[in-house]
């Protein structure tokens, strides 16, 4: 049997390598480069092995990716009406006069079926329910993104979710509802949570910390989140899953507590394993199986098997093999940020924790380990980091991980049997002084830190940095790892010289924004449209767009006209930049 921890890293790094090719290869390459690499595997050649895991791991990602291609919309069809049978996935969120929700393709004859779409339903709008069976005409269109620098790469994500086509319904009827489903179980405890809660916010925040439902976080919320480096902990984080895989495990030793014949049939430690994988599956179902939930789950799974096969397994093949199962499940999944975010995470975690023993000491160690280790990451990902993050989540992980989360887990289970729903009360007024807290903390100038554009090299430059600094104490010049993460802050452009200028016109679809830069100044000349009351490019694209090139400061705002295409951004641009001139 081949050594699963000898085929993953070749494999992994095979899979990555694959994704910074810049065009696909075609199938026949693929699949050639994949039997080649299945035929090493089988010759067992102790040398060819790490070598066949990494073609195979190239040509399983490079096969995937042009499976998702061929699920998209067909040109042809972009933009025009089509008939279809759908059925809604997930929670539908209600916003302003729409409803927005993601849908899977039953019957058409121009997508593939099980194809997922992702739309918007506009007022009147029936209600909709997870499982509802829709007669429709969709007009749908290809995923599309803006590109921009620093800018969200909405298209990659759409191809890392299998997003086949977004757009709207033109005119539609719910023909069926299925009953009950995990989803409409989720549906309830969300209704039950805001019978229960006042304040809307949160009654958000716990239905993300119960069931992993974000709908209800307004776009303030996130800017909380963000600037106090709390945002891992919303929805249902790798912590959170790991605390039930243990109550799992501490209700199975009590039941051998109170029946100890039962050592006779089976040995404690395998059934607390059996018991802590149940109950981990079972939370990781209730919050919507999303892709976080399940790295954590496959991580829990791959050393609790350990246990079941009663073998040994060290931390770092756990991590190894449970990454290669995740991307030999779902080779996209590379292209996310997720995976790197947890990964390198638990990475740093177990570099920085070797020998810590369970103490305050510990928890200090492992918030270093954490805020250190993700920082590249986090900066090469979102362009920016929390420069308060440390301490808000020294108070933040434990309160929410310890209090809240076991008080929402006990409500559930309380509400489920008795339909008692009383301690989401209790939870709420928890919460309530630490989002507090928190929204007093976002407030501050120095609360993040955003990163012009920098390359590749610097982000592994500072990966090795904070390896090095995070090395056991007693290791000489660790404090030199710093000195490596410093590449970050040098912007990747060129000095313009004295009589120069620069101009970039952002993408900001029907709209307009340009920036005009010379060696000393800058000019914004409008600021892109609003597109609702709760989202404008200003926010969206233009203020990350001068951060990603090195605009600190903004010498004026000239806005053309006060038509919204043009000046719908302006307030968000003028509360990034308030000391610009306006005119």
């Amino acid at each position: 049997m081949l050594n699963l921890s000898r085929i993953a890293p070749g494999f992994l790094i095979g899979a990555v390598v694959a994704c910074v090719v810049p065009a696909l290869p075609s199938m026949a390459w693929a699949l050639a480069l994949g039997g080649v690499a299945c035929l090493a595997l089988v010759l067992r050649v102790r040398w060819l092995v790490p070598v066949a895991a990494a073609l195979f791991g190239g040509a399983w990602l490079w096969i995937n990716a042009d499976a998702a291609l061929q699920q998209r919309l067909p040109a042809a069809h972009d933009g025009r009406d089509v008939p279809m049978q759908i059925e809604v996935i997930g929670l539908p969120e209600q916003r302003e006069r729409q409803i927005r929700f993601e849908a899977r393709v039953v019957r058409s004859d121009v997508l593939h079926v099980g194809a997922n779409l992702r739309l918007n339903w506009y007022a009147p709008a029936p209600d909709l329910n997870p499982g509802d069976l829709i007669e429709a005409t969709v007009r749908p269109r290809h995923p599309r993104g803006l590109v921009n620098p620093g800018g969200f790469d909405s298209e990659r994500h759409a191809l890392t979710e299998r997003i086949a086509a977004v757009g709207y319904v033109r005119t539609g009827e719910v023909v069926s509802s299925r009953v009950g489903g995990l989803d409409r179980l989720r549906g309830r405890i969300a209704e039950r949570i805001d019978a229960r809660v006042a304040d809307p916010t949160i009654a958000s925040l716990l239905r993300a910390l119960a069931i992993g439902d974000v709908r209800g976080l307004r776009d303030d919320d996130w800017d909380v989140l963000r600037a106090t480096g709390t945002g891992h902990l919303v929805a249902i984080s790798g912590l959170h899953v790991g605390l039930v895989a243990a109550f799992g495990a501490w209700w199975f030793a009590l039941l051998y507590r109170l029946f100890p014949r039962l050592g006779l049939r089976w040995p404690r430690p395998q059934a607390m394993a059996v018991g802590a994988l149940i109950t981990a599956t079972a939370y990781a179902l209730l919050a919507g199986f999303g892709v976080p939930v399940v790295r954590t789950l496959l991580m829990i799974a791959v050393a609790l098997s350990a246990t079941l096969l009663r073998r040994r397994i060290r931390s770092v093949d756990a991590v190894l093999i449970a990454a290669f199962v995740i991307v030999a499940i779902d080779p996209l999944s590379l292209l996310g940020a997720g995976f790197w975010l947890s990964f390198v995470g638990v990475a740093f975690l177990i570099w920085a924790m070797s020998g810590s023993e369970a103490s305050f000491g510990g928890l200090w160690r492992a918030q270093v380990a954490m805020s250190v280790g993700l920082l590249p990451i986090g900066a090469w990902w979102f362009a920016q980091t929390s420069v308060i993050g440390f301490a808000a989540n020294l108070v933040a992980v434990p309160w929410i991980t310890f209090v809240i989360v076991p008080l929402l887990l006990l409500a559930m289970l309380l509400d489920a049997i008795s339909g008692w729903s009383g301690l989401y009360a209790v939870a709420a007024a928890l919460l309530e002084p630490l989002w507090l807290g928190l929204g007093a903390a976002a407030t501050s100038p120095w609360a993040q830190w955003q990163f012009a554009q920098f390359g590749w090299w610097a982000m592994v430059l500072a990966v090795i940095g904070a390896a090095w600094a995070l090395l056991p104490r007693g290791v000489p010049l660790r404090w030199a790892g710093v000195l490596l993460m410093l590449p970050l802050l040098w912007p990747q452009r060129d000095e313009l010289a004295d009589g120069e200028f620069e101009l970039v016109v952002f993408d900001v679809g029907q709209g307009l924004s340009t920036l005009v830069r010379t060696r000393e100044h800058a000019l914004l000349y409008d600021a892109g449209a609003r597109v609702s009351a709760d989202f404008d490019l200003g926010d969206a694209v233009v203020v990350p767009s001068l951060h990603a090139l090195a605009v600190r400061e903004l010498d004026r705002l000239m806005i053309s006209h006060l038509d919204d295409d043009h000046a719908g951004g302006r307030e968000s641009v003028k509360q990034a930049f308030p000391d610009a001139l306006e005119s």
